[in-house]
């Protein structure tokens, strides 16, 4: 694609909307797009049923932690996947990321070839989770048939605990799929680091409107992890979200050679570092 390599079957389109939720006391906004049945942030990460998280916050800010009966406090559901959004990954314990393909997900051996392709470069191990391992691996990422037919979806960032889906649908090639799997492993968009003004200049009037939200950087109580990489798998492309054919990504300085914003093609060096420093 020559407008940028990560548009298209990438990011979700749907109605820009708005949920707050309450994590240890602080009131946070998360904006998100419900798209079918989804609520989903940056496009692609799945935050939860769009009905329910609308009729959650009818009575105010979303609680992400409850008092359990011991009166410990303890993460709902909802908290875990937003959580993941907000303040950073849940580590996949022992650096394996268990995992199953739907016999019916006409690109599983591509899933194959991605998940490959991160363990090559970082200290990962994808684990098939079969029948007799099931017990050993209560967490692990299911590989489905997309039921949004306009973009490659994620739940969350990091691991959610129990199944959580990616779902893929035709047109998701490799390089979304590593992208995907970026996600699932702890990634997040490059562009929405809180040091991007040093890097990219975002271009809002260039966005769909209502879409700025997606574009939103990480709050300050967020680490990023490593340098920020323009030639990162996880960056969104120069065009993502464009309203106009115009660019909403521009690089402050010239892209060093063969460097593409929103490549697809490659797990880049940053990439690697920063999966192989959580995973240390």
């Amino acid at each position: 694609m020559a407008a940028g390599a990560s548009d298209g079957l990438e990011y979700a389109r749907g109605e820009p909307k708005t949920v707050e939720v309450e994590d240890n006391g602080q009131i946070k906004v998360l904006p998100y797009i419900k798209s079918g049945t989804y609520a989903i942030v940056e496009g692609d990460i799945v935050i939860g049923d769009a009905s329910q998280i609308a009729f959650a916050a009818q009575s105010g800010p979303i609680r992400l932690t409850y008092k359990n009966a011991a009166g410990a406090s303890e993460i709902t559901p909802f908290g875990y996947v937003a959580r993941s959004v907000l303040s950073g990954q849940q580590k996949w314990p022992n650096s394996v990321v268990p995992y199953v393909i739907d016999p019916k997900l006409a690109s599983g051996a591509t899933v194959l070839k991605a998940m490959a392709a991160w363990s090559a470069v970082t200290a990962l191990k994808f684990q098939e989770r079969t029948a007799a391992n099931a017990g050993q691996y209560p967490n692990y990422v299911y590989f489905t048939v997309g039921s949004n037919p306009l973009a490659c979806l994620s739940m969350g960032v990091g691991m959610m605990g129990g199944e959580q889906n990616v779902e893929l649908v035709d047109g998701c090639a490799f390089g979304q799929i590593v992208h995907e799997i970026g996600h699932v492993i702890g990634l997040h968009h490059e562009q929405n680091r809180t040091d991007r003004a040093s890097h990219v200049r975002v271009q809002f009037t260039n966005i769909i409107r209502g879409y700025g939200g997606q574009f939103r950087q990480y709050p300050a109580d967020f680490a990023d992890a490593g340098s920020y990489d323009l030639d990162s798998i996880m960056h969104y492309g120069a065009y993502a979200f464009s309203c106009n054919n115009q660019p909403t990504i521009v690089a402050t300085q010239p892209l060093p050679p063969g460097t593409q914003i929103g490549q697809r093609d490659h797990i880049s060096k940053g990439d690697a570092a920063v999966v192989n420093s959580i995973y240390k």
